[in-house]
């Protein structure tokens, strides 16, 4: 029997459309987000994400995993980290006044 996983959205609840996994300051996290979350949490981000430079990772972060696939984590500078963070609040404080 075939099983249908749903996400659902971490900021407002709707119907999510994808997970987005970050690193920050050697934290990884993971969101899922509806794709207008997730484009404004890459608007957001864009301006950070195009003044970077890719990180070298290690050999073992590009081994594949049991599944076959390579995992993929992208890092943030401390600018996008500050703009992220700033995000964050905004949108706890919109859920806080719900």
């Amino acid at each position: 029997m075939a099983k249908r996983v749903v996400l659902i959205d971490d900021l407002d609840d709707s119907e999510g459309a994808e997970t987005i996994r970050y690193a920050v300051d050697g934290q990884e996290y993971e969101i899922d987000l509806s794709e207008k979350n997730a484009e404004r949490f890459r608007t957001m981000l864009k301006e950070f994400i195009d003044a970077s430079r890719e990180a070298e990772r290690p050999s073992a972060a590009l081994q594949p995993t049991r599944s076959g696939r390579r995992q993929s984590i992208g890092t943030l500078n401390a600018k996008a980290c500050e703009a992220l963070r700033g995000y964050l609040r905004l949108s706890v404080a919109r859920l806080d006044a719900r």
